[in-house]
């Protein structure tokens, strides 16, 4: 989550020192300021360049990777587009071996119990600072294995949050090897040989908002038909279970994270400083490819505050654009290391699926500072870090 911070207001003063040399306007770009916001006279530092170019999955920052929870889609994906992010969990495999006509005379047997708990605790990046997630098409995929190729029927019991769902007479093949995908709109078997979509209505309601766990209680088999097999003769099946969840949202949907302000000091160096309240102001573009609106405010204090225009979501095929003005407020300077950001990300479409080819591309366009105070931008060294 470490990279969120890139796109903090403060972050777009830290980013302003990518460009160099410095040129100073003898005006500032009065048109384009937000007229109910008073910037102090002073010299303006003027940008263009591109200062962040940010997927939406590196806001993730750490929580992707092969061992995560969280993934990235890599290319000829089975079930995602190229890029698609979504989070899987593996349970364990099962085992049972019941005798075969354990199939057939409804002794019930043939029972796995408990194949799969997912804590949504342990969820990684966005999902942990959640508090509201809309789902559009959860799955549970339910992976079956036996030596005896035989079509059979399963029933899935589940609990989402403590609420059961179930879902009876599922159709299975005559394979020694197949997934089953349990969603509410199918579409992850996608024709391929071995598997098969079972439709399971109300589970992305119950899914919606993310509950704290989902468990696959109990699956049950049942032979099909009447082959010929010797009474007694043992049968080994396997089952494993997984929850897969496509990072695919609809609203209403949000997420958010506080992060501390960082990387910029800010110093008076000559008498010209005015007593009272002050400010800088920073003029940027940003133009968002992901179906995410990002809004960032300050915590409360009435010792800086700042300000900061909503981000407005987009597409891959139609980037959408924000320009204005970033303005940070502060009664002291040594109150400017108290601020605290809120950065918050809302869904409003009805369908949008996270892409990590989506992303942010922000440009320092000028930075207004006061007269006579100094902006000084700290490396990692000079900041203490690593």
């Amino acid at each position: 989550m470490n990279k969120v911070l890139h796109i903090s207001a403060a972050a777009l003063l830290i980013f302003a020192v990518a460009c160099n040399p410095w040129t100073v306007d003898e005006k500032y770009e009065i048109s384009k300021l937000d007229k109910t916001v008073t910037v102090f006279p002073g010299a303006t530092v003027s940008f263009e360049q591109e200062v962040l170019d940010m997927h939406i999955g590196e806001l993730l920052g750490e929580a992707t990777g092969p061992d995560s929870f969280l993934k990235v889609a890599e290319e000829y994906h089975p079930l995602f587009d190229e890029g698609d992010l979504y989070f899987r969990q593996d349970g364990s495999a099962k085992n049972i071996t019941p005798n075969r006509d354990d199939l057939f005379n409804g002794s019930g047997e043939a029972t796995f119990k408990n194949a799969l708990a997912v804590y949504m605790v342990d969820v990684p990046g966005m999902l942990n600072v959640s508090n509201q997630y809309n789902l559009s098409n959860p799955c549970i995929a339910l992976q079956i294995g036996t030596d005896w190729k035989q079509p059979m029927e399963m029933d899935v019991k589940l609990s989402v949050g403590g609420s059961p769902l179930s879902l009876t007479n599922i159709p299975l093949q005559a394979l020694s090897s197949q997934t089953v995908y349990v969603s509410e709109l199918g579409g992850f078997s996608k024709g391929a040989e071995g598997t098969s979509d079972a439709v399971l209505a109300g589970f992305a309601a119950a899914v919606s908002p993310l509950p704290y766990n989902i468990t696959v209680s109990e699956v049950v088999l049942r032979g099909t038909g009447s082959p010929a097999y010797t009474p007694g003769t043992p049968l080994n099946l396997t089952l494993t279970a997984s929850f897969i969840l496509p990072a695919a949202f609809k609203a209403p949907s949000s997420f958010g994270s506080a992060l501390a302000f960082s990387g910029v000091k800010v110093t008076p160096n000559s008498d010209q400083v005015k007593v009272g309240l002050s400010s800088i102001s920073a003029h940027f573009e940003a133009v968002n490819t992901a179906p995410v609106a990002i809004s960032i405010t300050g915590q409360p204090n009435d010792s800086v505050s700042i300000s900061f225009p909503t981000i407005q979501p987009g597409t891959l095929d139609a980037p959408a654009t924000t320009e204005g003005d970033v303005v940070l407020t502060y009664k002291s300077y040594t109150a400017i290391s108290s601020l605290v950001t809120d950065i918050a990300g809302s869904i409003t479409s009805a369908n949008a699926q996270l892409n990590d080819k989506q992303g942010i591309k922000l440009t320092i366009k000028s930075v207004t500072l006061p007269d006579g105070v100094e902006l000084e931008f700290l490396d990692k060294k000079n900041n203490g870090e690593e």
